[in-house]
């Protein structure tokens, strides 16, 4: 009989998927065709993950892993090599530098950041319908947002969590 071959991925048993918690070690990001050739490889030695393959490694029930970022796309692979050459676990992170960004921001920019989401959201839905002419005023009475309120706190609880 002639061998079949074909391209496929091969699972584990669903019993060995388990989450686990994940602490990102380092953020490595990646230039031009270098994350492509990680994310189409996974199971061949990188100079990246033997860069950082120290950091790697599973304690308990948390995996220390590196997350590799596209510096175009904003993709991301998360990796853990088990001290191997290559990623001996990993996975595919679409979009992991709004991922990032969500991290770093603090509580309070958070919160300024979602109401003034708010009123950017409105303006786009009154676009849409046709309104030609908004007035800043009036969408700001309409989502009771007090602006001078919202930055004084925004501002005195960054310089509390800094």
């Amino acid at each position: 009989m002639k061998k079949l071959h074909f391209n496929s991925t091969l699972n584990h048993k669903a019993s060995d998927y388990k989450p686990c918690e994940i602490c990102v070690e380092r953020v490595v990001t990646l230039y031009g065709r270098s994350f492509e050739e990680l994310k189409n490889h996974l199971m061949h030695d990188d100079p990246y993950i033997v860069a950082y393959r120290d950091l790697m490694y599973t304690e308990g029930d948390t995996a220390h892993c590196l997350l590799f970022v596209d510096y175009d796309s904003g993709d991301g692979v998360l990796v853990e090599s088990e001290g191997s050459n290559y990623a001996r676990k990993s996975q595919f992170i679409p979009n992991a530098r709004a991922l990032l960004e969500s991290n770093e921001m603090t509580a309070a920019e958070t919160r300024l950041h979602n109401d003034l989401k708010k009123i950017a959201d409105k303006v786009a839905e009154l676009a849409h319908c046709g309104e030609i002419s908004l007035a800043f005023d009036e969408l700001l009475a309409e989502s009771d947002l007090d602006v001078k309120s919202v930055l004084r706190d925004a501002v005195t609880a960054m310089l509390r969590e800094r």
